[in-house]
């Protein structure tokens, strides 16, 4: 129930009924319940002869009372004269106060605002009507202020209400308080039926109430004198601020305010009394100001203070000693964030307990002690001076960081102690650590540290753990170790025990600094042990003791950063292994003592960098990843298994090897894997090594560039294969050392200074005792590297049509192996001399030229000698074997075999004195493949067997009728060779035998033709230019199941288009003669040749001739019969200079010459380079001309 004068004044009272004592006049009331829709003015009715009435009925609504004016005859507002007296209206009288009501909006002080032009002075009741808003920029003094129902008044910033004593703040409508403030006076009252945010509110009185359910503060409520009877709700970042100074016992102000500040030099008394049950909470920050003070006291042992914020004491904070049946006091102070004690702090037994949920900074030193501290579950304190605790308990889950500060009782005293339970963290910057002898972090009598809680140590110098970091024997615990000191220049070590274990699921964590695990010494670990876990983000692991698998921890290991190093120490074990199947990220491994670090690695994974430096060696069983490797001395040896070709090293960053050896080597003894190289990158010195050669597997493979700074060396007996055009490049040296071998693909082979083929270094050595072995893809060359004598040679090409080509001489010590593709000498000797008898390889493979080879009757073979001669041309394998019979041959010292197939000549030449009857079968053709040419040198007489191999030889039907003859020369007779003739198959192809063989000649298939009809037999083929046509003519002396001839026209001697066909005779042993006309030869040289083809299809060629055919005044370059025609047109005089050229740039003939005014041709012979392409340039005064010429 309210009451009011009239007209209005409200003010709450609590009871429901209301004394109203009359002095004169009838009394009246009114009621409303909000705003000023009254009812009809009601008669009291009081009492007769009596002048006090009891209303009751009315609670919860607004009454107003008036008198009757008898004068008037109406109600009238109550003056003082008529003396109405109401319960709580003070002084048991009345004052008039004036009723000042809006009319407009409008500032407060605008007169317009106002009734009758009145602006509401102190006494006055102001009230705002609906729809009204009235702003306040000025100070203001009023009794009492209502906001009606629809009404707003807006404070304006620093701007200032005063209600007056016994006055009301009700507000039924909006209040805007900004960051205004409204001061209460003595019993004066907030209330309405809207919510009041204040602002700023200033107490002054005694007995402010304040209607909880809609009052707020948002700013700060200063309590400068007297009381409030009822507290406010205290907003988010509010203030409950007492400056009344003196002595200020907490009553009912409090209300769980936000922030507390006591100033003005204000004692506190912060009352926990019985009749409070509650623990008293501040849920912001306690300060107090200076000469100012707080003193907690007890009347009950269970209740709490907490502070869900900071604790700032300036000057005194106390809690007040008190002891009872109870016992010692049993309540806490609790503490949610930072504690900084510039004045005095009284514990008194009480325990501060340290709770908050975010980090919590402690600023205390030997002026404030605590009698006892908790950091609670899940808090960390930071220490930001010394801390003096009799007892502290670090709780589990909780952290205290102590920096470098010192936690510390008088060590003498036996009554302290320092608890670390599981899980819990301390962290120290201190450079002694954690020690129980006086120094370092903790000064305790009794040190309870749990060997399963976190030790986290900060240093901003050199640190080490302490020697009271748990390392019990029995039970070594999960503990955690974390490193974090300031830069990685510091040094962190261990000085507990030789050993220091760190159990699963605990783990060693470094994050910057240097630990240190030194070669044994006293005082220091030297070994961390243990199933914990390995963490890594930074920082770096120095470890200096040589011994098996480091580190020591079997545990997970997750390494993002930081470096381990591995660091010889000059130990007696030079043999480490670093802990396999983990991932690290920069790995550095270094030693200044030869021969003392040999580290094997892997399998591992490098993400950054690993870096060998010194004398140290490092032994790569599978190191992988993205990392660098980095290299300026030392040795990378590269012994990882696995399978044939892994790429090695296996890091896949950039190199960086300014010096230092990666060295390739056998996993095992008796283990060859093959690897690759990894390509396009640079090195500094590179070894490939092997334990055994292979029979054909390689130790490296080259399959894309790569670049040597210093020396790559090839050792015995590995084997080094660079695929394709790929090249090793670069300033450095290539060697390939005796007994080593190379095999290359490159087209230009292997040269010596040209920048070409597979090795182009600076410099190349190619030792004579190495193995070379050629396997391109097509067509190649041996090149000028290839030295003049090697110890072994063979020939693996891809494709079997394909042909190495010699581009010198070739000696060969050991062995040559044919396993592919044709092996052409071009002109060259190619020599084994090896006497030992051997097999060379492979039908898909032969010599196509001459070959020697050295023979001896001195050889480690019993029994008969058989040398194998694989020789032949491009077309066909004509192998010859020649067998010594046991104990027969004889010879001089240095004794060689040459044996060469070569083309037949024309028929008369080659046939000589045939046809004849020899061994009883008339011997009248000869196989038109060709003939085998053998020489000795230094084998004296000696009777031997000889067998010939007609690979791909046509026409053979009854090889039983065929037999090998034999001749001194051309121009001696053939004759039966030996006798016991026998035949036989290889590989789908015939060879002949026969025994019994005296001197060394021209051997030759012969037959009858009947018999075996041997393929057209070409006696002529001739061509020639009369009257700008070509007329071609040729003879066949045989042939067989001839279908048809088509003429081919060719004009660079190797691309040939058919021109015409001519109807062959089928089957005749008759000369039979043809021609041709080329109507149109082009205008250049023109070549042809006769392709002959069966019934069945098979065909068969002609060789090739060529006609000038040249119209016009170009100067022209062709070659024809063994020689390179210049022909110099009328118009073209002058001086000419010329060179010739193999494909492999080698140069073989050049000249100079001088054309008058006529035609002329100049000649230049390369008889000796029949059936290869060269290149011809030709410069004269004005012109170069170049071209690539077949020799016919």
């Amino acid at each position: 129930m309210r009451k009011s004068s009239c007209p209005t004044n409200p003010r709450l009272i609590c009871n429901q009924t209301l004394h109203v004592r009359r002095k004169a006049g009838k009394p009246y009331i009114k009621y409303y319940s909000s705003g000023f829709a009254f009812s009809m003015f009601q008669n009291l009715k009081m009492p007769r002869n009596s002048k006090e009435k009891r209303l009751s009925g009315f609670f919860g609504k607004t009454l107003i009372l008036c008198l009757l004016s008898a004068i008037m005859g109406f109600p009238i507002p109550v003056h003082s004269q008529y003396g109405l007296i109401g319960d709580g209206f003070g002084n048991n009288g009345y004052t008039t106060r004036t009723l000042r009501i809006t009319v407009n909006s409008g500032n407060w002080w605008d007169a317009a605002t106002w009734q009758g032009g009145s602006i509401p002075l102190p006494g006055d009741h102001a009230v705002i009507r609906n729809e009204h808003v009235v702003m306040l920029d000025d100070f203001a003094r009023v009794n009492s202020v209502t906001i009606s129902d629809g009404g707003t008044l807006a404070v304006y910033d620093d701007q200032t209400l005063v209600i007056e004593n016994q006055g009301t703040f009700t507000n039924n409508g909006t209040f805007d308080a900004a960051s205004g403030r409204v001061e209460f006076a003595e019993g004066a009252a907030a209330a309405g039926s809207n919510e009041i945010i204040f602002h700023d509110v200033a107490i002054v009185g005694i007995d402010v109430q304040f209607e909880t359910a809609i009052s707020f503060i948002s700013g700060t409520l200063h309590l400068i004198s007297g009381s409030v009877a009822s507290a406010p709700v205290y907003l988010e970042g509010s203030v409950l601020r007492y400056a009344t100074g003196g002595s200020f016992t907490r009553v009912t102000e409090w209300n769980d305010p936000w922030h507390v500040q006591v100033s003005e030099g204000t004692s506190l008394y912060l009352n926990l009394a019985g009749h409070y049950p509650d623990d008293l909470t501040v849920l912001g920050n306690f300060t107090i100001d200076s000469a100012s003070g707080g003193f907690i006291s007890h009347q009950h042992p269970d209740i709490d203070f907490r502070v869900l914020g900071d604790v700032l004491n300036n000057h005194q904070l106390r809690f007040h000693p008190f002891f009872d049946q109870l016992g010692p006091p049993r309540s806490d102070f609790y503490v949610g964030g930072d504690w900084i004690i510039n004045g005095q702090f009284e514990p008194f037994g009480r325990t501060v307990i340290f709770n908050g949920s975010q980090p919590q900074n402690a600023y205390a030193g030997w002026s404030s002690p605590f009698e006892g501290l908790i950091v609670d579950q899940g808090s960390t304190l930071i220490l930001h001076a010394m801390l003096l605790s009799k007892d502290m308990v670090v709780r589990t889950g909780a952290t205290i960081n102590a920096g470098s500060h010192i936690i510390h009782w008088n060590y003498s005293f036996t009554s302290n102690s320092f608890t670390l339970e599981d899980d819990a963290t301390i962290i120290t910057s201190h450079p002694e650590g954690i020690s129980n002898s006086g120094i370092g972090t903790l000064v305790f009598y009794q040190l309870s540290l749990s060997p399963n809680a976190t030790y986290h140590y900060t240093g901003t110098t050199h640190q080490v753990s302490g020697n009271a970091l748990p390392v019990e024997d029995n039970d070594h615990g999960a503990k955690n170790i974390i490193i974090d000191l300031a830069s990685d220049e510091l040094e962190f070590r261990f000085n507990t025990t030789p050993t220091f274990y760190i159990e699963s699921p605990g783990s060693l964590e470094i994050r910057r600094g240097t630990l240190i695990c030194p070669y044994p010494l006293d005082g220091f670990a030297f070994r961390i042990e243990g199933s914990g876990a390995l963490v890594k983000s930074g920082g770096v692991f120095r470890i200096e003791e040589g011994s098996w698998e480091q580190p020591f921890l079997t545990g997970e290991y997750t390494i993002t950063g930081g470096t381990l190093e591995m660091v010889g120490s000059g130990s007696t074990n030079p043999l480490w292994s670093l802990r396999s199947q983990r991932t690290y990220h920069n790995i550095v491994v270094s030693s200044e003592f030869a021969d003392d670090l040999a580290l094997n690695m892997g399998p591992l994974e490098v993400l950054n960098r690993l870096e060998i430096t010194g004398e140290a060696s490092v032994r790569d069983f599978g190191i992988d990843g993205t990392g660098d490797l980095v290299m300026d001395t030392g040795r990378l040896i590269i012994l990882r298994g696995g399978g044939n070709d892994i790429t090695v090293p296996g890091l896949t960053g950039d190199y960086y090897l300014s010096g230092g050896t990666i060295a390739l080597e056998n996993p095992f003894p008796n283990i060859l894997v093959r690897r690759i190289l990894r390509g396009d990158r640079t090195y500094h010195n590179l070894e490939v090594n092997s334990t055994f050669l292979h029979e054909s597997m390689s130790n490296l493979r080259i399959v894309s560039d790569v670049t040597i700074n210093g020396v790559m060396d090839v050792n015995n007996p590995a084997r080094l294969e660079i695929l394709d055009e790929n090249q090793i490049t670069g300033p450095g040296s290539f060697h390939l050392n005796s007994d080593a071998t190379l095999r290359y693909e490159s087209i230009f082979g292997i040269t010596q200074t040209a920048n070409r083929g597979n090795v182009i270094t600076n410099n190349r050595v190619f030792s004579a005792g190495a193995r070379y072995e050629v396997s391109g893809a097509s067509n190649m060359v041996t090149g000028n590297g290839l030295p003049t004598q090697v110890q072994g040679f063979r020939v693996m090409l891809q494709n079997s049509q394909d042909a190495v080509t010699l581009t010198r001489e070739l000696t060969i010590s050991e062995q040559l192996e044919l396993e592919n593709g044709l092996l052409t000498t071009d002109g060259n000797q190619l020599f084994l001399a090896n006497p030992a008898p051997s097999g060379m390889g492979s039908p898909n493979s032969w010599i196509n030229g001459g070959f020697t080879r050295t023979v001896s009757e001195n050889t480690s073979s019993s029994g008969n000698l058989l040398y194998f001669f694989p020789v032949g041309t491009e077309t066909y394998r004509s192998f010859a074997g020649i067998m010594f019979y046991e104990g027969q041959l004889n010879t001089n010292d240095e004794a060689t075999l040459t044996v060469n197939f070569i083309d037949p000549p024309q028929a008369e030449e080659y046939l000589g004195n045939l046809p004849e009857e020899i061994d009883g079968i008339l011997i009248n053709t000869l196989s038109n493949e060709g003939y085998w040419d053998v020489n000795q040198d230094g084998v004296i007489d000696t009777e031997y067997s000889i067998s010939l191999r007609a690979g791909g030889f046509e026409g053979i039907e009854t090889p039983s009728s065929i037999r090998i003859l034999k001749r001194n020369d051309r121009n001696d007779d053939w004759e039966m060779a030996g006798d016991e003739f026998s035949y036989g198959t290889s590989e789908g192809d015939f060879y002949f035998l026969q025994q019994n063989v005296n001197g060394f000649s021209e051997f030759a298939l012969g037959s009858d033709f009947d018999i075996n009809p041997l393929p057209v037999d070409w006696l002529s083929f001739e061509a020639e230019l009369l009257d700008g046509e070509v007329l071609l003519t040729w003879q066949t002396a045989t042939e067989i199941n001839n279908d048809f001839f088509t003429v081919l026209r060719s004009t660079d001697g190797m691309y040939f288009q058919p021109l015409g066909q001519l109807p062959g005779a089928g089957n005749s042993n008759q000369v039979q003669s043809y021609s041709y006309h080329d109507s149109h030869p082009k205008p250049s040289i023109n070549y042809y040749k006769i392709r002959q083809t069966d019934f069945d299809g098979t065909t068969g060629y002609s060789h090739v001739v060529a006609v000038e055919a040249f119209q016009g005044n170009d100067v022209r370059m062709f070659g024809h019969k063994g020689q390179i025609y210049f022909y110099i047109p009328q118009n073209s005089s002058g001086s000419w200079d010329y060179q010739i050229f193999s494909l492999q740039g080698k140069l073989i003939g050049q000249g100079d010459f001088v054309t008058l005014h006529d035609a002329t041709s100049h000649v230049h012979d390369v008889s000796s380079f029949i059936g290869q392409i060269l290149i011809v340039s030709l410069t004269g005064a004005t012109e170069l001309r170049t071209k690539k010429i077949l020799v016919r």
